[in-house]
């Protein structure tokens, strides 16, 4: 009872025409923690999900390898990626299993392809900031990231700097390894849907502002850095799990996006 008490009266401060559902679901989050006294609520989850993406990456890595070299490569691991978004157990109508996801990373298929133009952006020594999404997900971003380094980038991996929703933090990249893969590891100040760029400081705005690419993972990433022209040019790797980011974006309920967009 108090949980909800507290987010109807939060909602009521920050549920207006202009709101970005991000924050908003970044408001509810904090509340349902501070109320309950549990620190991170979807910590059980995470760690499974983890636990069954580890146990699928054998299967992703080795379509990565059937894949031929150059482009055909690059294009199966944004493949991959951009299917793993499905980890995912906090949207309302979308319902998600891990046993779901075998299928998923064998049947991707892109409902926006800007795969193509994203590769041919690609450059030795530019300089990728890459924005994690969800725990489990990040296994498959491995793949993706180890295509950008291949290609001569040098990639930042952002997580989150504290628990919100099932998003990936720190432990979650050093669970796969992701410190061997990238240049560097930055954390958010603090534990947040998505990403605001005005809301940053220190090393992660530092980074964020020398980027010459963005790759933001998710509907978080999407909803807060469309508020914006892109600065740098952003590539967002999702599936479009409700009706509103499907509505924005022109595709399905479900449907796999890898959508470039440029200043």
């Amino acid at each position: 009872m108090e949980v909800a008490r507290r987010l109807l009266k939060a909602l009521s401060q920050h549920f207006t025409p202009d709101a970005v559902p991000a924050k908003v679901a970044m408001v509810r989050d904090r509340v349902v923690r501070q109320v309950t006294k549990c620190v991170d609520p979807y910590r059980e989850v995470k760690l499974r999900s983890n636990e069954e993406a580890l146990k699928l990456l054998p299967l992703a890595e080795r379509r990565l390898r059937e894949a031929a070299e150059g482009y055909e490569r690059f294009r199966a691991a944004c493949l991959m990626a951009a299917a793993a978004n499905a980890f995912e157990l906090g949207v309302l109508g979308y319902s998600f299993n891990l046993e779901m996801a075998e299928k998923l990373l064998e049947a991707a298929e892109l409902a926006i392809d800007d795969v193509e133009e994203l590769y041919s952006f690609v450059k030795p020594g530019m300089k990728v900031i890459y924005l994690a999404d969800n725990a489990g997900e990040i296994g498959f971003d491995k793949l993706l990231i180890g295509e950008l380094k291949e290609l001569g980038a040098k990639v930042a991996l952002v997580v989150k700097g504290s628990p919100v929703l099932e998003d990936a933090l720190i432990e979650d990249a050093r669970f796969f390894k992701l410190e061997e893969e990238v240049d560097e590891v930055l954390t958010t100040p603090d534990g947040e849907v998505g990403l605001d760029p005005s809301a940053i400081g220190g090393e992660l705005l530092r980074t964020y502002q020398e980027a010459e690419l963005v790759i933001a993972k998710g509907m978080g990433h999407y909803e807060t850095l469309t508020e914006r022209p892109p600065r740098p040019p952003v590539a967002h790797l999702l599936k479009a799990k409700c009706g509103p980011i499907a509505r924005s974006l022109g595709v399905e309920v479900g449907s796999l996006v890898v959508k470039v967009r440029k200043g």
